[in-house]
């Protein structure tokens, strides 16, 4: 479901056999006027969804939508969470001299990009980066690390428990080498050097808590590194 009627995920979608439609958003700017969510939330129960993704959906998802799917939507944002909620982030981690910058995929609650976060990518700014060029790096790590996150709450190894994200302990076991390869592919979609995927494979992060999984997530930057090593 789209808020612009000529998007391309539409098209994509449609090219692929999905289901996709537009929606209005209504009057608003920044928010799903009460009727277009009811139409948001009507689709969504109808298509019987799980989980519900946002990506470039920049509007504010509050009240009745939440509680229509509590603890079910997720959102990236192009920041290391807590750091720069909202807009702009890429010209603020500049102008803070950060070190690093990155995005985080989070559960939405009714804080803006307020909600637990369940995986970061990490990248090194670089004396050369631009809001532009910064914004295209992050767009990569975004690529990687956000249809990872949907991959382990379909499998049940994440999930939202008394307000925190939580890894199941009982999906414990190593990632195995397709994941790796999958990531690899991704990788060589967007970025030609061989070092650069190895640094991004080496930065993907999780939120502290879920410190379980922060061993298999080394384990993808160490398979992706040996797999390049050997190409």
């Amino acid at each position: 479901i789209s808020d612009v009627a000529d998007a391309g995920i539409l098209a994509q979608a449609q090219e692929r056999g999905i289901a996709a439609r537009h929606l209005p958003p209504g009057k608003f700017r920044t928010k799903l006027d009460e009727e277009a969510e009811a139409a948001y939330i009507t689709a969504l129960r109808e298509a019987r969804v799980d989980l519900v993704v946002l990506a470039g959906f920049m509007r504010i998802l509050k009240g009745e939508f939440l509680r229509a799917f509590t603890d079910r939507v997720i959102n990236i944002h192009p920041s290391l969470l807590p750091k720069y909620k909202g807009l702009d982030t890429h010209a603020r981690a500049l102008a803070a001299g950060d070190s690093h910058h990155g995005a985080s995929v989070h559960y939405v609650t009714a804080e803006l990009d307020g909600g637990p976060v369940i995986m970061q990518g990490r990248l090194r700014l670089q004396p050369a980066d631009t809001s532009d060029t910064l914004s295209a790096r992050v767009h990569t790590l975004e690529h990687i690390i956000y249809p990872h996150v949907c991959t382990l709450i379909a499998a049940g190894r994440i999930e939202w428990r008394a307000g925190t994200v939580a890894f199941n302990v009982s999906h414990r076991s190593r990632i195995d080498i397709a994941d790796c390869e999958r990531l690899v592919h991704r990788c060589r979609l967007t970025i030609d050097a061989r070092r650069q995927v190895a640094d991004l494979a080496r930065a993907i992060v999780v939120d502290r808590r879920g410190l379980q999984h922060r061993v298999n997530v080394i384990a993808i930057g160490e398979r992706i590194v040996e797999a390049l090593q050997h190409q």
